[in-house]
């Protein structure tokens, strides 16, 4: 009995306070913002207006048209993120379909890292959900890095066996090499096109896209080279 009456004092009393942490919200626009009771509120507005401010400027450059709403959860806890984002321990964040989390939200901010990540959550989701059927992931997602932090992720020296298998690892990585060389490759293909043809041309490109289809067919119009080629040259696949 006394065994009993302790187990449901531990449920009433600490239960309660494992599942606390995101009770905590705050809508912004297209932004819900699920966040650690820790953290601290003027961190918290900051984080907020950075949010606006790069979806703004993306939505601006890239003629984004995205109205869907994202889900940010901002952990401190980072075997808590671990569990509910199925992420692994070396992660900075998760993105999903349409919800972002980052850990470790306030040594990032100690260390000025959060602002070029936040960035990077941004236009990686306006711009893929903006070019949805038009751009490929790989695409999007390379003009989210180059335009947020070009040396935000590193090259590792990994090459991989071919281009689909570097399409692959973008989503399914298991070690955070593969994770930063999937990466670097993105952004390292938007790299060349802009060193090569100047960063006009590339949004000239994307206005003209329809389909994903366009997007191959119509490459060497753009940029007089194959598309084959010009994965050969810049991703050295």
């Amino acid at each position: 009995m006394k065994k009993r009456v302790i187990l449901i004092v531990f449920i009433l009393i600490f239960i309660p306070e494992l599942f606390a942490g995101f009770q905590h919200h705050k809508e912004r626009g297209n932004f819900n913002f699920y966040y650690d009771k820790k953290l601290n509120q003027y961190s918290l507005e900051y984080i907020i207006s950075l949010t606006e401010i790069f979806d703004m400027k993306c939505k601006k450059k890239f003629f984004c048209t995205n109205s869907s709403s994202l889900d940010i959860y901002l952990y401190n806890d980072t075997a808590r993120f671990i569990n509910e984002q199925k992420g692994r321990w070396w992660q900075k964040y998760v993105i999903k379909s349409n919800s972002a989390a980052v850990n470790n939200i306030e040594l990032l901010l100690q260390q000025n890292g959060l602002k070029n990540l936040l960035k990077y959550i941004i236009y990686r989701n306006n711009i893929i959900n903006s070019f949805k059927n038009r751009l490929p992931v790989w695409f999007s997602n390379g003009l989210a890095i180059y335009y947020s932090d070009e040396t935000f992720f590193k090259n590792k020296g990994l090459k991989f066996s071919s281009f689909e298998e570097f399409v692959k690892k973008l989503d399914n990585y298991t070690t955070k090499e593969e994770c930063e060389q999937a990466n670097y490759n993105c952004c390292k293909s938007i790299k060349y096109l802009v060193d090569n043809f100047g960063e006009d041309k590339i949004l000239e490109y994307i206005k003209t896209i329809k389909t994903e289809k366009e997007f191959e067919n119509k490459f060497y119009n753009f940029f007089k080279t194959t598309y084959k080629d010009f994965i050969k040259v810049s991703m050295n696949l």
